[in-house]
């Protein structure tokens, strides 16, 4: 009598195993539904690009030549106001983020109107907070910096992962160092390593 019972305890213990696996397998099958991709308002302007900075002169015209041989990072990104028509944007060294904004003179942080169906951007007399000057009372004022032409090229950057990104352009005066008209070239930072020199 007791090995009949221990068989049909087998027998539910078994099945009930089986329901269980197979819940789990059905459960386990369960698709999801498509995650939708967020973007910032001024997406596609907003982003962080890496760089080089170019200069010509305003008082020769003499060709574009390096400021700097190093690669810099160009970010633009959304204000508090979370608006699509306003960026902030910055210039700053690459391989040392910790290194100050006032290490080269034209590095800058200011705020930018963006036009983000055709992916321009561009500033007039924007304070460049990169560069605070305090005054003998304590008053704070800041150079300004002017961003003639700026664009992102969507999807024309030719980069070593052969990755479709985004290329982008800066012309720009500052009045940290306002004999020098500079130009920002580079692509959308692909998170690639074999991208991250130009």
């Amino acid at each position: 009598m007791c090995n009949k019972q221990n068989i049909e305890t087998m027998k539910i213990s078994k099945i009930f195993l089986l329901l269980s696996v197979a819940a789990i397998a059905f459960s386990a099958c369960e698709t999801l539904p498509k995650q939708e991709v967020t973007y910032s308002p001024t997406f596609p302007v907003s982003g962080e690009y890496l760089v080089k900075v170019n200069y010509v002169s305003k008082l020769t015209n003499t060709d574009s030549v390096a400021a700097n041989t190093s690669v810099f990072v160009f970010r633009t990104y959304n204000t508090s106001s979370n608006t699509k028509d306003t960026v902030w944007a910055r210039l700053s060294k690459a391989s040392s983020p910790g290194t100050s904004l006032t290490s080269f003179p034209f590095n800058f942080l200011g705020k930018a109107s963006c036009n983000i169906t055709s992916a321009i951007f561009s500033a007039t007399n924007s304070n460049n907070l990169a560069f605070p000057v305090t005054d003998a009372k304590g008053n704070v004022t800041y150079p300004s910096i002017t961003i003639l032409e700026g664009k992102v090229l969507l999807g024309k950057a030719n980069v070593p992962s052969k990755s479709v990104c985004d290329s982008v352009y800066v012309k720009f005066t500052t009045a940290k160092d306002p004999k020098r008209i500079y130009v920002l070239k580079g692509h959308r930072r692909t998170g690639f390593l074999e991208d991250e020199n130009l």
